[in-house]
């Protein structure tokens, strides 16, 4: 879920049972095990605005995460991958790219011609029919912006975090910025059958709200338990996305061995002077026990899909924030852990988090403390 657009509007969807989505992400209609799930919209949120970043993991058998054989200086625009490498230091350093793994983003499409994404690194081999006969549909392969936005964060070649790993985009909202239940699905029954793996799916369509039935929750659980990693935004509602939540409610935030991702805010300009990073959750993110994981979310940097040919360093570049950004953060991470033991399953990777997290003060009503993002320093050894 998108929290907002410095340079224009790109929402993230979400899914709301039978009802539609306002502009503060709260639903209206009904919603419930009864309702419908192929007559369910899904309609994206207005953005809030910008994002930070999770640690990178060292490769296998390296005793030292911090020793890093690659360095790109980044700007402070591109805090939140700084901060990946576990310093704010003017410098992203990794060892991982996220190489040969494949990360398939359910959203508004891909700019898959953006230099990003190094030409041959991006496709978008599935459009939902229902989106068939989009007009715009023929000149962009991505209306809104969003779904380039995010694809970049996850694999972009400057600014992603993943800077090898390959996309896959799969579009289900629409140049009206709205899609359905039932094209959600029926993306993921096509992941599901042209799977490659190791695997990684970014849903940046969370929602606070139960869906209509168990019927995409079911889907998404099925690709877990293929070995396919599944991360969730976590929306941007400033409300505690948990608390309704029971194991008869179907919603895409208590499915198991996925990770469901709120986002943090940007530092002070003290604490990037000291080279750290002491989060705080970002005003708009929802919150929550089922929230379980953490990243940057306010002021993400990343591609936009507006032209690229003429002056390139402002059209084809935006900044934006939400949860939306937060996830891809989680899904690059999960990536380059990907790269490094391609048979990690979701439930070992989410169950390592868990014990290993970096745990945050939390002020929440729950007694829990929440972790940062994919500790991937934590996970050397994995």
């Amino acid at each position: 879920m998108d929290g907002g657009s410095a340079a224009g509007e790109a929402p993230a969807a979400t899914a709301t049972g039978s009802g539609t989505a306002t502009a503060n992400g709260k639903a209206t209609g009904k919603s419930g095990a009864g309702a419908s799930a192929t007559s369910a919209p899904i309609s994206p949120v207005e953005p809030v605005s910008n994002a930070t970043a999770v640690t990178a993991p060292a490769p296998p058998g390296q005793e030292n995460a911090c020793i890093k054989s690659e360095a790109m200086t980044v700007s402070q625009s591109l805090w939140g991958i700084d901060a990946m490498d576990g310093t704010l230091d003017g410098k992203y350093e990794y060892d991982l790219t996220g190489a040969k793994v494949h990360v398939y983003v359910l959203d508004s499409g891909v700019r898959f011609d953006h230099p990003e994404f190094s030409g041959s690194r991006a496709d978008m081999p599935f459009t939902a029919k229902t989106l068939a006969d989009d007009r715009q549909a023929a000149q962009l392969t991505d209306c809104t912006g969003h779904g380039t936005h995010v694809g970049a964060v996850i694999a972009g070649h400057t600014v992603g975090v993943a800077k090898q790993a390959t996309v896959h985009a799969l579009r289900i909202i629409g140049c009206d910025k709205t899609g359905s239940v039932s094209d959600a699905i029926e993306a993921l029954n096509w992941v599901a059958a042209n799977l490659q793996t190791p695997a990684v799916i970014n849903l940046s369509l969370g929602s606070t709200d139960t869906l209509s039935g168990f019927t995409l929750p079911n889907a998404i659980s099925a690709l877990v338990n293929k070995g396919v990693h599944v991360v969730i935004a976590a929306g941007n509602s400033a409300v505690d996305a948990c608390s309704s939540i029971t194991p008869s409610t179907p919603s895409l935030l208590n499915i198991p061995n996925t990770y469901v991702v709120g986002a943090l805010g940007h530092p002070a300009a003290t604490d990037l002077a000291q080279g750290k990073y002491l989060p705080k959750i970002a005003t708009f993110s929802n919150t929550g026990s089922c929230v379980k994981y953490w990243a940057p979310g306010v002021d993400i940097w990343s591609a936009s899909n507006r032209s690229i040919a003429v002056d390139a360093d402002v059209t084809a570049f935006e900044s934006r924030q939400g949860t939306s950004q937060a996830a891809p953060m989680v899904a690059g991470a999960i990536a380059l852990h990907l790269q490094a033991s391609p048979t990690l399953t979701p439930a070992d990777l989410t169950k390592s988090l868990s014990a290993n997290g970096l745990a945050l003060p939390w002020g929440g009503a729950h007694g829990h403390r929440v972790r940062l993002g994919v500790p991937a320093r934590d996970l050397h050894d994995q």
